[in-house]
């Protein structure tokens, strides 16, 4: 049975890794663990509560300008000390992707789900 968190997704998700700049502090930065064109898991030891707003850049690889985007943390995941079995992070949701960003997004998806 899946749990509410995956019920309320609408996007396509694929396991993905991407660095994920913060785009007021280019030395800091995440590295996602999926992608969807509604959003991404960042990984992070020390996510930021819900409802945190992020304004990220990232790349893909279809040679056009970064992606940039304000997004809302929208689940926030810690982990004790030594627990290896869960991820720490941030299931983010993008507010503000242009219509050009989202198509790039769902191709990039779709060929990652074909396998190139």
């Amino acid at each position: 049975m899946a749990d509410s968190f995956t019920e309320k997704r609408r996007h396509r998700r694929v396991d993905v890794v991407i660095k994920v700049t913060d785009a007021f502090s280019t030395s800091h930065y995440y590295y996602s663990r999926d992608l969807s064109a509604g959003g991404m898991f960042l990984e992070s030891l020390n996510p930021y509560p819900v409802g945190t707003l992020l304004h990220l850049e990232f790349s893909l690889p279809d040679g056009q300008p970064d992606v940039r985007a304000t997004a809302e943390v929208m689940r926030s995941v810690t982990t004790e000390l030594g627990d290896y079995q869960v991820l720490a992070g941030m299931g983010i949701k993008f507010l503000d992707l242009s219509p050009q960003d989202v198509e790039r997004l769902k191709n990039y998806i779709e060929e990652l789900s074909r396998g190139f």
